[in-house]
């Protein structure tokens, strides 16, 4: 089975960014959630001019999450599909 729509939570910290950058340079649609609570945008830059690259501000343990493109609040399912989820976010 191939997966072509990624979800990565906690993609904006050092192993999520280089997973999502790795991943978005072979051709595969990724999304980030990231609450930016240890994560950092600098780390996530070079993928916002990619078409295949979207960001989504939030956290994993809201139910909202607001979509960095958008001041309005969106369900995470409807905005978040995906097809393979890799959790790398973290609680402090």
């Amino acid at each position: 089975m191939t997966f072509k729509k990624i979800l990565i939570t906690g993609g904006a910290g050092f192993i999520g960014s280089h997973l999502a950058e790795a991943l978005v340079k072979d051709g595969y649609s990724v999304k980030i959630l990231d609450d930016f609570s240890s994560g950092n945008v600098n780390n996530i830059l070079r993928l916002f001019n990619d078409k295949n690259f979207k960001l989504v501000r939030g956290s994993v343990t809201n139910k909202l999450a607001n979509s960095h493109f958008s001041p309005t609040p969106c369900l995470l399912i409807s905005d978040l599909y995906s097809e393979l989820l890799l959790h790398l976010s973290a609680e402090r």
